[in-house]
């Protein structure tokens, strides 16, 4: 029985009201049973199991819409786009707009003719012509036949973007639109889309979008979504997305990135279905939602743990027999959204993260003090957080401030024999040049790359954790060091005196402290900025002189490339986060 009036039209309404009936009798039935043999089962346990296992309301709502839209003459798709573009036609201009704004045009542009004997290339050199091919190009060139338009289309749309322009919200407002009600038809189109292609559907993007309740390609056939990204603009006054329970992915994603977004009243591990083998994660910027367990909780506060973990429900075969590891990459970063740029005076000294980042980082890296705290949430025999064991960690890219980093080494005998490549960002300016702001790095026996992104101020602090890289590997000829500096008009003066010839000489020397391992691969020293800000030619120059003396240092074994000049746009604050 469907549960909206027309198979030919979407209704928001009737589809918000079928499914707020539902969970009301569902959770009114539980009620009676938990009276009578004395059980009890919240709301979330029940919400939750429905949307994992494809039961829940919305779910039997859009499968009749997506088979709807497969019917030869509904015109379901045809009132889906026309409710839909007028505010299309509008981000349309706005994004056009601002890629001019924001962004140089690209330095590669296809203006070679294709003549006609390409059509009889075997479809295999096609493709590989295609590789080479701008994606504006090759939207264009899919156009000219069916037998084109067959081939390029996968390559093309095999990757969905959701997305709106910053600050662009009042557009709604001016048209008397609810903007959820917008985003949730744009969502049904797309769930229309998927079903009717013939190739998968690999990646899909949210970007500054009103986040449904519910994830529209989780049961779909053809998005086997193996790249989920979730994120909020990076600009000033734009909207800052927020995932809402009971939303879960599809146990099919593989890679899955939340930048700038809000995780409030859900957790990391609810947004993963049963049976997800996660092996990228970059949590970037996140409110809420970590992994974590206050202190001194009451009977209250477990319970509710429990349940939007899942661990008491959908996750409880989970937890109590986990599969092997799987995660082999992830970014964390607590650094502020955008950092004030003032020119005539110095910024804030440190960064100080917060009381649920504290106990994010010292329970996620097993740190001796906050493991207690795990038993009076977690039952006999039960691994948490499944997603985010670090036995299988391959990258490790951390931005967190000095304040956190004393917490970091003590996942490194987890992670010993399997981390091959850290990258450190230190998103404050740390005003000691020989305090405990560097990541010790001794145990990770198999690490080879290595790179360090700091401001002037801190790279000197930062570079210590050279001297404490005892892997066997950092003797190798295939080791990397990068080190880039973030520079800005004050701080560019302190370059020559923070990053000398000297103390480069005696972070790559085998010494004591060192325990006799050199550095023997290449090292790569960069200097980021932002524009407009002066071209730093002299520092440059002195970067590339240190570069050739210590080249040329008999007692150093390291390969040094040529250094390089990274230059940002103007709206990117925090450049240490981006390079």
């Amino acid at each position: 029985m469907p549960v909206y009036t027309s198979r030919d039209k979407f209704d928001f309404k009737a589809m918000d009201d079928e499914v707020f009936k539902y969970e009301d009798d569902k959770l009114a039935g539980q009620v009676l049973t938990s009276v009578v043999d004395g059980t009890f089962t919240s709301y979330s346990s029940l919400t939750m199991a429905d949307v994992s296992i494809g039961s829940h309301a919305y779910y039997k709502y859009l499968n009749d819409l997506v088979v709807s839209g497969r019917m030869e003459g509904n015109p379901l798709k045809a009132n889906l786009y026309q409710s839909l573009e007028p505010l299309l036609t509008c981000f349309i201009g706005d994004w056009q707009e601002f890629n001019e704004k924001y962004f140089s045009p690209p330095s590669f542009s296809w203006d070679t003719a294709l003549s006609a004997s390409f059509m009889e290339f075997p479809d295999e050199l096609k493709m590989a012509v295609f590789d080479v091919v701008p994606r504006s190009d090759l939207l264009m060139l899919r156009l000219v036949n069916k037998r084109l338009w067959a081939l390029i289309t996968p390559i093309t749309h095999s990757r969905l973007r959701f997305r709106m322009p910053p600050s662009r919200w009042s557009a709604f407002e001016e048209r008397s639109t609810v903007v959820y009600e917008w985003a949730a038809a744009a969502e049904i189109l797309g769930a229309i889309f998927i079903n009717e292609a013939w190739f998968p559907v690999v990646s899909v993007t949210f970007q500054s979008w009103p986040m449904s309740q519910y994830c529209f390609f989780k049961f779909l056939k053809n998005a086997v979504g193996t790249s989920v990204v979730i994120t909020g603009h990076q600009y000033p006054l734009s909207f800052f997305p927020h995932i809402p329970y009971p939303f879960m992915l599809p146990p099919t994603v593989k890679s899955l990135v939340i930048v700038r977004c809000s995780l409030t009243c859900h957790s990391l591990l609810g947004l993963l279905s049963p049976g997800t083998m996660l092996e990228s994660l970059e949590f970037d910027r996140v409110d809420d939602g970590f992994v974590i367990t206050p202190v001194n909780p009451t009977w209250t506060d477990v319970h509710d743990w429990r349940e939007l973990n899942g661990l008491s429900s959908y996750h409880q075969s989970l937890v109590q027999n986990p599969p092997p590891a799987s995660l082999q990459r992830l970014k964390i970063s607590f650094a502020p959204v955008i950092r004030p740029v003032v020119e005539d005076r110095e910024p804030s000294t440190l960064y100080q993260p917060t009381f649920m980042q504290h106990l994010f980082v010292s329970q996620l890296f097993r740190v001796p003090q906050s493991q207690p705290i795990f038993q009076l949430y977690l039952q006999n025999n039960e691994t948490f957080t499944v997603h985010l064991r670090l036995c299988s960690l391959v990258e490790l890219d951390l931005c967190l401030g000095s304040f956190l980093y004393q917490y970091v080494r003590w996942g490194w005998s987890e992670m010993s024999e399997s981390l091959t490549m850290l990258t450190i960002r230190a998103c404050d300016v740390e005003a000691s040049e020989y305090g405990n702001g560097h990541l010790p790095l001794a145990g990770l026996m198999s690490l080879k790359h290595v790179k360090l992104v700091a401001p002037v101020s801190s790279i000197r602090c930062m570079l210590w954790s050279i001297v404490t890289w005892t892997s066997p590997a950092k003797e190798s000829s295939s080791a990397t060091l990068g080190i880039t500096v973030c520079v800005d008009r004050l701080s560019r003066w302190d370059f020559p005196r923070k990053l000398s010839e000297m103390f480069l000489q005696h972070i790559l020397l085998s010494t004591r402290y060192t325990e006799y391992h050199h550095f023997g691969g290449s090292v790569r020293i960069s200097i980021a900025l932002t524009l407009p800000r002066p071209v730093l030619a002299e520092e440059v120059k002195y970067l590339t002189r240190i570069c050739n003396d210590l080249a040329c240092d008999e007692s150093v074994k390291a390969i040094f490339l040529t250094p390089r000049l990274i230059i940002f746009p103007e709206y990117i604050r925090n450049i240490v986060i981006h390079s």
